[in-house]
C-alpha cells in the first residue's frame, strides 16, 4: 500500500541525485523540506529498545545522526498493535539549537489519497484493500497532495518500460517549533481483517485516539513519557528506555 517513490533511471541522474536519494521519495520525515544528509558516512540511523508480547509489538528507529545539521533528537517509535492490526507511529523531533524547522510527514503509493481534512486522515485503496492514517494532532495542519517527480526520470531510448505513475502525500503541523511529538494511527483492512474504528480528540495537550477499545495518549515535548497505551487494559508507556508495561 506504501513504497518508497522513484525509479532507478541512470545513476547520478537528476531524478537518481535529487528525488531518489533525497528523503522526500520515502516514507519517513523531511524537515522545511530538508533531507536527511545525503551520502555522508555521518548519516547513520538504528533500530533499537525492540519489544513483544502477546498484545503488542514496538520499535524504535534512532535516527539522530542522519538528520544531525538541524535535529538533536529525530526518532520513529513504533507500536504493532495485534488484536486491531493497527500500527501506531510517533514521530519525535526535538530541533537543534539556533535552527528552526518544520517537521513533515511524508507516505507514497502507487494509488492516489483520499483525504478527510477536517478528521485529518486519509485512505489509499487497492482492490478488497483499504490503509487509513489518522493524525493525532488537533493543532493547525495541513495535507499537501501531489504525483510525479521532481525532477522526473529521464526517458529511455527504448519504448519497453514505462514509468508508473506514483502518487505523494506530506502531512505538515503549523509552526516552526523547538520540539514535536506527532502521532498516526495505520488502519489496514482487507478481506480477512475489518478496519479498527479510530477517533482523535486531545486533554489539553495531550493527543489522545481510541483505537477501538484501546486507548493512546502522546504527551507534549519535554514530558517524563512520550506515551502512555492501554491494550486490552493493560497499561503500558513509551519513554527513552522504549515500550514497557507500566509499573514494570
Amino acid at each position: 500500500m506504501a513504497m518508497p517513490s522513484g525509479y532507478y533511471a541512470g545513476y547520478g541522474s537528476g531524478h537518481h541525485a535529487h528525488w531518489v536519494w533525497h528523503s522526500k521519495s520515502h516514507n519517513c520525515v523531511t524537515l522545511s523540506d530538508a533531507s536527511q544528509l545525503m551520502r555522508s558516512l555521518d548519516s547513520r540511523g538504528k533500530g533499537a529498545l525492540s519489544y513483544e508480547d502477546a498484545r503488542i509489538a514496538f520499535l524504535c528507529g534512532v535516527a539522530d545522526e542522519s538528520y544531525s545539521d538541524r535535529a538533536e533528537r529525530c526518532r520513529r517509535h513504533v507500536a504493532y498493535l495485534k488484536a486491531t492490526g493497527c500500527f501506531l507511529m510517533i514521530d519525535e523531533f526535538v530541533a537543534k539549537k539556533g535552527v528552526e524547522s518544520a517537521l513533515q510527514w511524508n507516505i507514497h503509493s502507487w494509488n492516489t489519497f483520499d483525504v478527510g481534512e477536517t478528521g485529518k486522515t486519509f485512505t489509499l485503496k487497492r482492490d478488497d484493500a483499504t490503509l487509513t492514517g489518522t493524525f493525532m494532532c488537533q493543532s493547525n495542519s495541513f495535507f499537501s497532495l501531489t504525483e510525479g517527480w521532481d525532477p522526473p526520470p529521464m526517458a529511455r531510448k527504448s519504448n519497453d518500460e514505462v514509468f508508473q505513475q506514483q502518487y505523494h502525500l506530506r502531512f505538515t503541523p503549523v509552526g516552526l517549533i523547538p520540539a514535536r511529538n506527532l502521532g498516526v494511527v495505520l488502519a489496514p483492512s482487507h478481506n480477512h481483517l475489518a478496519r479498527a474504528r479510530v477517533v482523535t480528540d486531545a486533554d489539553g495537550e495531550v493527543e489522545t485516539a481510541k483505537i477501538g477499545d484501546d486507548t493512546v495518549r502522546i504527551f507534549p515535548a519535554g514530558e517524563k513519557h512520550l506515551a502512555e497505551l492501554v491494550i486490552e487494559g493493560i497499561r503500558y508507556v513509551i519513554d527513552d528506555t522504549g515500550l514497557r508495561v507500566a509499573g514494570a
